[in-house]
């Protein structure tokens, strides 16, 4: 059976359209993830600030007012660093997301050739 000589091109390429298909979807779980991540620390700390706000009211010893004011401050680094890791997710996600769209088009320019 005579192959066309540039099949193998266009089965590199359709492999490669596959591969940057899966590397988008594990690219768009993983924003996912990080956003959700990020998401449940911004409840933590909103829980916590209303909890510290809500017990203004009852006194409160400075010790345990210096206490509260470590963990929102721990978690606010938290949440800091989660919404790099989260930014950096999504940026990888959508670099994928350009690749992904590239790949047919880097396979469709041979089509004509091959005809």
């Amino acid at each position: 059976m005579f192959r066309f000589r540039l099949q193998q091109v266009l089965e590199v390429r359709s492999r490669g359209e596959r591969e940057a298909a899966g590397r988008l979807a594990a690219a768009r779980d993983e924003a996912e993830r990080a956003r959700r991540a990020h998401d449940a620390l911004e409840e933590v700390r909103a829980a916590g600030s209303a909890s510290l706000l809500a017990g203004a009211a009852a006194p409160r010893s400075v010790s345990q007012l210096q206490a509260a004011a470590r963990v929102l401050e721990h978690l606010d680094r938290h949440l800091a660093v989660s919404d790099q890791a989260a930014a950096a997710a999504e940026q990888h996600a959508a670099t994928s997301l350009g690749d992904f769209r590239d790949a047919p088009r880097d396979r469709r320019v041979l089509g004509p050739v091959r005809e």
